[in-house]
């Protein structure tokens, strides 16, 4: 055992005692599909009856909608539970606390509130999301210990930033504020890089592909990690490749939202997302609030096996998914989802009402990835269409494969609106979060 093992192990599985669950949580990777169903079928049904006999918002929304958490025996009974929203949540946000877990063993998470409803929720500090995220690395090749680097926003500073290195050493981690960075900040993360050497990079999209484009153009030489961990935004193939070319890593996407950290990530094939099924529920329904069938496009739903701090049961969180009708090779027993196509809001209009999805949207480069390095969506107020591209610099804007992709947007907009490309050097981003559509109409 190398140093800095030895030095984690210490620190993190004998002080803080969470070894047993580390490897209760990699025990799972090699269990049965229908183990894990039985696991996550029970979860489910415990933390329904938890939260029905111990959070006050639950027994009066279950009791006023006629569902008793008697009524769940079996799978079939699980569409008996009735959804919450995101109005839901913050409508009954200290309803929906513990009133028997102290707050000082909680912690908060607030969401950025990118449709219009932000929230706060609560986590239980007893539940360890860390380890979620270290078994998640284990798939890619890489172990906790090894060094890091980062590219979020609002990363700390100063006494904060040396609180963080202290507790995490010996393993070196380097940090990118994404939400304000310029040229000095990203050749500062660069040197840290090839100092530290990282085993991988984490940030969202938008981040990570900003810091790919100033690397690429201006061919600087950075430390080859082992993976690119990206988040927070649907990725493209177009944005995927790029990265990839540019820090000469494979790229892992994994899904997660503010409300519950930790739904899916891809292993090495990069099949479809595996949905972390022990310790969360993953499901889709449809505009009826009916489970659709593999293969359907839903609203994403999700339930928090974990979190008795504050209970989130069958929840819209207003993203678009779907289950995949096959397996992946890999071995890995949990069920497989497609890319996160975009929030419900990720849709455009036409004057008449005819709806183009962001799952389509999100598609439209994927026949001919390499001719964009991004691209991004506006709606404006009057309707028309605008797509921001940045392109490679071996790509001509005139190519005919822009203007296929346009016919085709006013084939499915039955011409209604204006359709433009626009090929820019950057797109529009809220602090390092890619936004993949705006929309300026004043829809209600």
């Amino acid at each position: 055992m190398n140093f800095k093992k030895q030095i984690f192990s210490f620190k993190v599985f004998y002080l803080l005692k969470n070894k047993k669950q580390f490897n209760d949580l990699k025990e799972i990777d090699s269990i049965s599909k229908t183990e894990l169903n039985i696991i996550n079928f029970n979860k489910r049904k415990a933390i329904v009856n938890y939260a029905y006999k111990n959070i006050p918002f639950y027994k009066e929304f279950y009791d006023n909608n006629g569902f008793n958490p008697d009524d769940l025996k079996h799978e079939k009974d699980w569409s008996k539970v009735p959804l919450i929203t995101k109005a839901t949540l913050k409508e009954n946000t200290k309803r929906l606390i513990n009133p028997k877990i102290p707050s000082s063993k909680m912690r908060a998470s607030t969401t950025g509130g990118s449709t219009g409803v932000p929230l706060k929720v609560y986590f239980d500090k007893n539940v360890p999301l860390e380890l979620y995220g270290w078994r998640t690395l284990n798939w890619w090749g890489i172990k906790p210990w090894e060094n890091q680097a980062y590219v979020f926003r609002n990363v700390r500073k100063g006494i904060g930033k040396v609180i963080n290195t202290v507790k995490w050493w010996p393993t070196k981690r380097t940090l990118l504020d994404c939400s304000s960075m310029d040229k000095k900040d990203m050749d500062d993360f660069i040197s840290e890089i090839n100092k530290i050497k990282p085993a991988f990079i984490q940030g969202y999209v938008g981040g990570v592909y900003d810091l790919a484009k100033y690397i690429h153009e201006n061919n600087i030489a950075i430390h080859q990690p082992k993976a690119i961990w990206v988040t927070a935004a649907p990725l493209t193939e177009s944005t995927r490749n790029f990265i990839e070319k540019s820090l000469k890593a494979p790229v892992f996407d994994q899904y997660g939202c503010s409300e519950v950290f930790w739904l899916a990530a891809e292993c090495q094939n990069k099949n479809g997302l595996h949905v972390l099924s022990d310790v969360r529920h993953l499901e889709f329904v449809d505009e009826d609030n009916a489970i659709t069938e593999k293969g359907d496009l839903g609203d994403v739903t999700i339930t928090d096996l974990e979190n008795k701090a504050f209970p989130i049961i069958r929840y819209k969180n207003g993203d678009k998914g779907k289950y995949l009708n096959y397996s992946c090779t890999c071995g890995l027993p949990y069920p497989i989802i497609d890319k996160i196509k975009g929030r419900t809001t990720d849709n455009v209009f036409t004057p008449s009402g005819i709806t183009i999805n962001g799952e389509y949207l999100t598609t439209i480069f994927d026949g001919n990835p390499d001719i964009v390095d991004s691209f991004q969506i506006i709606q404006k107020s009057d309707y028309s269409i605008i797509i921001n591209c940045v392109l490679p610099k071996t790509t001509d804007d005139n190519t005919l494969e822009f203007e296929k992709i346009k016919k085709d947007l006013q084939l499915k907009t039955k011409n209604e609106v204006n359709i433009q490309f626009y090929f820019l050097d950057k797109l529009v981003q809220d602090r390092g979060k890619l936004k993949f559509v705006i929309s300026e109409l004043n829809k209600t």
